[in-house]
């Protein structure tokens, strides 16, 4: 179904673009060929569709030192979202590839191999069918999604939507709590002692390092294990081959001899010594809670209902504090405030110094009033777009059921940004009588500048996943030793919001005044960059968490 979706969204966007694919193509929507070609391209998407599904599920992260597949470490709702968003975006860049295959072969001389030279060759040169072209865009498409590097943008963009979906975070905070902080439920203990070897009611309160008490925590999750089993709800995942259950159950079998043996004081020389013992105990320990914090993930589709089910298990998986998002608002708001001062003044400057003025006249020859213009406009557009989104999030902490996927946070985040900023700067214009919205209807207006929303767009979802991996244990930790790959990640966000809006920047044009139109268009660009770099900035940089006054759990340790 998930596939279906995909294949359905993409191809609905693709079949409205005729006249820039007949152009791809090499021909025009009057061209016989054309719905030939345009049926080629689809089958194509359909492969590119293919191989993505497969790229988001090929990537085994280790999970309690085993490889785990992505599916088993989240619920498999957010596996399907997280899994649909990638297949989206995969296969619109299989489709912009095949549009720009004129340029791409001519990067493709920098990976030999990736298509072969003779079809290169021939695409190069505009003597290639379009079957060969979509056959050579496959290719190169394919070769991208196999290619695991650092500079694979496309696996890289899978790697961040699998951390959305708290893959694998998540994963390891399970099995570091059972590790260090189980504490199996009474209720469950006698049935574990009447369903198991070597283990007596006591062992379970011996201390945690004695290896009385791992064997009877063993016995307790090889019980949980097989009562899920047999109920037959789950038989695939208990059927995947790379948790070798029946493996680790024949294993448990082979060393219940060995424990009861140490227990009763019978150690001959046949016996295994106790320290072969005790490390056998903690590998099945281990591979057991890997097993069952997959399950417990695979099962549970909401945060909250994860939390209620860990604790039932036996582990003290705390609901996290909710914070207020709203008061990082004003923060954000003087960041926008500043970022509009420094880029007007900043790209003016740098523009008359380009055209031949020298540095006095470009000093002092700048208009002030359009600085503070722009600033109302700025915070009309971005400022409203984040307090709204900071809103809403609090809204849901307060009066939600339990928290939603990161990816669903943040697909939300997008569309709330790309609305509510036009809304705001629709208002703004509208009350500043600007001559571009004077003589239209509100909803002509916003209609007008919706194209603007963009910008607030991304800069929320970039904020709000900084914010998140303060406050979210399921995130991964901002690493702030690493501030120079810090810093060069907000110029490349900064560049690639600019790249984004550089349509719209173009379609600029000067009303009167003492700007023209060229410079109105590049202070434009630099003030579009200017915010979106300083709020990642400030996402990365000058927001900390108060510290915790709270004894820090065991369970957080890292397991050995």
């Amino acid at each position: 179904m998930t596939h279906l979706v995909a294949v359905l969204s993409v191809l609905f966007i693709f079949t409205s673009l005729g006249s820039a694919w007949a152009e791809a193509a090499n021909g025009s929507t009057d061209d016989p060929l054309f719905y030939a070609h345009l049926g080629v391209t689809a089958l194509g998407l359909l492969f590119a569709v293919r191989m993505a599904d497969q790229a988001f599920a090929r990537r085994a992260l280790p999970l309690a030192d085993a490889p785990t597949f992505p599916r088993y470490m989240t619920s498999r709702g957010q596996y399907r979202l997280g899994n649909f968003a990638f297949i989206v975006f995969a296969s619109f860049v299989f489709l912009l590839i095949v549009f720009l295959h004129k340029e791409v072969v001519q990067v493709i001389q920098l990976f030999p191999g990736a298509v072969p030279e003779n079809v290169a060759s021939a695409v190069s040169k505009n003597e290639a069918s379009y079957l060969l072209v979509v056959f050579a865009m496959g290719g190169v498409y394919l070769f991208a999604l196999q290619k695991e590097a650092n500079w694979n943008v496309l696996l890289m963009v899978r790697d961040v939507i699998q951390t959305w979906i708290s893959v694998p975070q998540l994963g390891h905070k399970i099995v570091n709590e059972i590790s260090f902080a189980l504490t199996v439920p009474p209720s469950a203990m006698d049935e574990v002692v009447g369903a198991s070897t070597a283990v007596a009611n006591a062992d379970f309160k011996k201390s945690s390092m004695s290896i009385d008490r791992a064997w009877a925590e063993v016995s307790y999750m090889r019980w949980w294990i097989l009562f899920r089993r047999k109920q037959g709800n789950d038989a695939t995942f208990f059927a995947e081959p790379s948790f070798a259950l029946d493996q680790l159950l024949d294993e448990y079998d082979q060393l219940s001899e060995s424990v009861s043996s140490l227990k009763e004081g019978r150690r001959s020389s046949a016996r295994s010594p106790l320290a072969t013992v005790s490390a056998r105990v903690k590998s099945v320990h281990l591979r057991f809670a890997r097993l069952v914090a997959c399950y417990l993930l695979y099962k549970n589709g909401s945060k909250h209902r994860l939390a209620a089910e860990a604790r039932a298990f036996g582990i003290p998986f705390e609901d996290e504090h909710v914070d207020n998002p709203l008061k990082y608002s004003v923060i954000y708001l003087l960041a926008v405030v500043g970022a509009v001062y420094v880029g007007v003044y900043g790209s003016a400057i740098v523009y008359d110094l380009l055209a031949g003025q020298s540095i006095a006249d470009a000093l002092t020859t700048q208009d002030v009033e359009r600085v503070f213009s722009w600033m109302m406009y700025a915070l009309s557009n971005y400022g409203l777009a984040i307090v709204v989104v900071l809103a809403v999030r609090l809204a849901m902490w307060q009066f939600g059921t339990g928290r939603q996927s990161h990816l669903l946070t943040y697909c939300w985040t997008f569309v709330v940004g790309c609305l509510i900023g036009p809304l705001g700067l629709t208002l703004a214009a509208k009350l500043n009588a600007a001559g571009a919205v004077a003589g239209l209807s509100f909803l002509e207006a916003y209609a007008n500048l919706l194209r603007w929303g963009v910008g607030p767009g991304l800069v929320a979802v970039c904020i709000t996943w900084f914010m998140d991996r303060q406050i979210s244990s399921d995130l991964p930790n901002i690493d702030t030793s690493m501030i120079a790959k810090r810093v060069f990640n907000s110029f490349a966000f900064a560049l690639f919001t600019l790249v984004l809006q550089l349509p719209q920047l173009l379609t600029i044009l000067a009303t009167g005044g003492a700007w023209d139109t060229s410079k109105l268009r590049a202070v434009a660009a630099g003030v579009t960059f200017t915010i979106a770099l300083t709020l990642a900035l400030v996402a990365q940089f000058g927001l900390r968490r108060p510290p915790s006054t709270a004894t820090p759990s065991v369970a957080m340790a890292p397991a050995e």
